[in-house]
């Protein structure tokens, strides 16, 4: 599984493939994610009407480790589409 994983990135970044949808997008980093660098949350900078957030002592699982927070992100973002 994780095979196909890094073959799916590899072959078009999610920047790219989030570019490509044309919608409004939000991005949710954990700060303390050790899986993903959280500082290649800049990458998201590309990305028209991204919106990146970035949760403090957060791995790589936010909706698992601060459901509170990740949920409360999702709410606002899904009635102001940004």
């Amino acid at each position: 599984m994780l095979r196909h994983n890094g073959a799916y990135i590899a072959e078009r970044r999610v920047p790219a493939r989030l570019t490509a949808l044309g919608v409004p997008v939000l991005v949710i980093f954990g700060a303390a994610d050790r899986r993903w660098d959280p500082s290649s949350a800049h990458q998201y900078a590309t990305v028209l009407n991204a919106r990146v957030e970035q949760l403090p002592d957060v791995g790589h699982f936010p909706m698992l480790e601060a459901p509170e927070a990740t949920g409360e992100l999702l709410l606002r973002f899904a009635a102001n589409g940004r």
